[in-house]
């Protein structure tokens, strides 16, 4: 049998009072400032249910909209929402789509002032409600043949259209705009999903198959997805094989109690990294001479477990002996405090109810 090598790559992070470390074997990219559950389950509990809005009227790094958040169990599409690469040279005269405009107060003609307030100009309520509509006639096709998560996010009358049109200040606007945009990049992460988990349906945005860059690494490749963050202690090995096979950056998250330590303890220890990243943003920071990288070998069994090389991976992860990282000495230790983010913002995503209840 054959041994394919993949490699584990981990970064330390101190953010106010954690410290952990990320773990991926499909991005060599780690986020600056990444929304951790620990981060999450602090605000639940001083009952927190949105993060600070920033003047854009977006969440800053804690927007699902553009940057990866926590594990969502029950709508794991919001890990599946594209990134503006996914749509290449563009989307139907759209560079980007409407999902990621960002109207300035003055000058770009999105937005009309007149005294203390103003309106959206045309051309953005009519080219969302556009991409929005091509969107949806898409998943209906998909949810037709749907077998798992076939109940979709809301769409078509459910969203609130009506926030977005006559006139208001620029501020409460533009919270309504990224609102709806965050609304039906929902839906759109829901019909990205669909399409990897019905291959045999055409894909809204052609374009290759998230299978590895070389066909003897076992990781596939990524797509362009905003990816999830897995606390380590409470991984799911369906999810994350399903999120890899379908080209999702997966990083795992385990705490560091020790005060003395800079490493993680990893209890039951194994996943690496092939991939060079193809999706991140300025959120996103790629490999560094600080990050941990080890290297790993999986075997295919054909008659066995481990019929691909994902598969391999995987077993191999699972079978592994507990251990850690080797130590060594780290520099920057404050990774969050990069990108221009909010760096310790506690949030939690307690999401309101935005499915269709059909």
């Amino acid at each position: 049998m054959l041994g394919h090598h993949y490699e584990s790559r981990y970064r330390f992070y101190a953010m106010g009072p954690d410290r952990f470390q990320l773990r991926s074997i499909n991005s060599s990219s780690f986020p600056n400032n990444p929304t951790h559950p620990h981060l999450v389950e602090r605000a639940q509990r001083a009952g927190e249910q949105r993060p600070p809005l920033l003047p854009d009227g977006t969440y800053g790094d804690r927007d699902w909209l553009f940057n990866t958040i926590n594990y969502q169990r029950n709508r794991v599409w919001l890990h599946y929402i594209p990134t503006q690469p996914m749509w290449g040279e563009g989307f139907r005269g759209w560079k980007p789509p409407p999902i990621y405009w960002k109207p300035a107060q003055f000058g770009d003609g999105l937005w009309l002032q007149t005294g203390p307030t103003g309106r959206f100009g045309a051309k953005v309520l009519t080219d969302l409600r556009r991409f929005h509509d091509i969107g949806v006639r898409h998943a209906l096709e998909l949810r037709q043949t749907a077998v798992h998560y076939t109940r979709m996010p809301l769409y078509g009358d459910r969203l609130k259209w009506d926030s977005i049109q006559g006139e208001g200040t620029y501020p409460q606007m533009l919270v309504n705009l990224v609102d709806l945009q965050r609304a039906i990049a929902e839906l759109f992460g829901w019909i990205f999903l669909q399409e990897k988990m019905q291959p045999t349906v055409s894909s809204m945005v052609p374009r290759p198959t998230a299978a590895p860059i070389d066909p003897m690494a076992p990781v596939p490749r990524l797509d362009h997805f905003t990816g999830v963050i897995v606390e380590w202690a409470g991984r799911t090995g369906d999810f994350e094989r399903m999120a890899m096979s379908h080209g999702v950056a997966v990083w795992h998250v385990d705490y560091i109690s020790d005060p003395q330590s800079e490493i993680a303890p990893w209890k039951g220890l194994a996943q690496g990294e092939t991939i060079i990243n193809t999706h991140r943003r300025a959120g996103y920071t790629l490999a560094r001479k600080t990050d941990i990288v080890q290297m790993h070998s999986a075997r295919v069994d054909e008659p066995g477990t481990a019929k691909t090389l994902l598969d391999a991976v995987l077993l191999a992860e699972t079978a592994r002996p507990p251990r850690v990282p080797p130590p060594r000495q780290f520099s920057g230790a404050a990774p969050a405090g990069s990108g221009g983010g909010q760096s310790s913002v506690a949030t939690h995503f307690a999401f309101e109810q935005t499915q269709d209840p059909g």
